[in-house]
């Protein structure tokens, strides 16, 4: 049973780990990256607007989780109610 566990554990890090080794020879094996065309792509992605365009593109997703963190750890001052508590005890009146 303990090898079983150690096996679970294992396995998705050893996923990851195929994914990486087999990963280059899919890029290397590329028919158009060797060509002007892949060279042109490459030219018009990593130009001066690079950074820019990274923000651009990745501003959106820390918009997002800055919202579902708010919401998780609750909006900054605390839940208002909707309407005020009455008192209710022997105390109250």
């Amino acid at each position: 049973m303990m090898m079983r566990n150690a096996m679970v554990k294992l396995f998705p890090s050893a996923m990851l780990f195929g994914a990486l080794v087999l990963s280059p020879g899919s890029a290397r094996a590329c028919p158009v990256c060797d060509q002007e065309t892949g060279k042109q792509v490459r030219a018009g992605i990593f130009d001066e607007d690079f950074g820019r365009n990274l923000l651009a593109a990745t501003l959106p997703f820390g918009v997002f989780l800055g919202i579902v963190a708010a919401i998780h750890f609750e909006f900054p001052g605390g839940r208002r109610p909707l309407r005020p508590s009455r008192p209710d005890g022997p105390e109250s009146t």
